[in-house]
């Protein structure tokens, strides 16, 4: 029984509707930003290199018309605004295949609610699923002076399934596996080129 309350705690969690973005898209993005759009995330990553970062992902207004499995999904756009010394904010990267789309997440959507997670040059946009599948799929990004902007890092993914333990104090979901992709040195993907693999 015990087993069960806990996953239906997580369900809940979960399953709680999105809030607002962890962090303000600064007025002088707005204007920018492409019509028909609402702001799903977004995040700032301040003192990069000496640069000043805004992430920002985006959902298609289409999407309340969706009819998930039928209708195909829109693109999520996720986009990199560098905000300059003299006020300035401009585009520096725009990739549609980070932030997964509304009916990639098999039973529930898997960027709600969504997070843009930034700790100095890296940032990790984090993908998941916890509604009948439980699962993560985490995208990193780390800025490369060299490149001049941001390259592909790694990505981790991870399942979970429910624990056949009979231990009343046993978790609700145990792990099934986890791997872990990194990029390697001789082969740095920009940012605006990363493609989802196929799965």
């Amino acid at each position: 029984m015990a087993q069960i309350v806990r996953a239906l705690a997580i369900l809940l969690l979960f399953a709680a509707p999105s809030s607002a973005p962890a962090h303000p898209v600064p007025a002088g993005i707005v204007p920018q930003l492409p019509r028909g759009f609402t702001v799903l995330a977004s995040a700032r990553a301040p003192n990069v290199d000496g640069h000043d970062f805004y992430f920002i992902a985006l959902a298609s207004n289409e999407e309340k018309t969706l009819e998930i499995g039928v209708d195909p999904a829109p693109a999520r756009p996720l986009l990199i605004y560098e905000h300059h010394r003299d006020g300035r904010f401009s585009p520096v990267g725009r990739n549609d295949e980070v932030v997964m789309k509304i009916d990639q997440g098999g039973q529930c959507d898997p960027f709600d609610p969504g997070h843009i997670a930034t700790k100095g040059p890296f940032f990790t946009v984090e993908n998941e699923v916890a509604c009948g599948s439980h699962w993560t799929n985490y995208v990193t990004f780390r800025f490369d002076p060299a490149a001049k902007g941001y390259v592909f890092d790694n990505r981790r993914t991870e399942s979970w399934l429910m624990n056949p333990s009979d231990d009343p104090h046993a978790d609700a979901l145990v792990s099934d596996g986890q791997h872990v992709t990194r990029s390697t040195k001789l082969h740095a993907v920009p940012f605006a080129r990363w493609k989802r693999p196929i799965e």
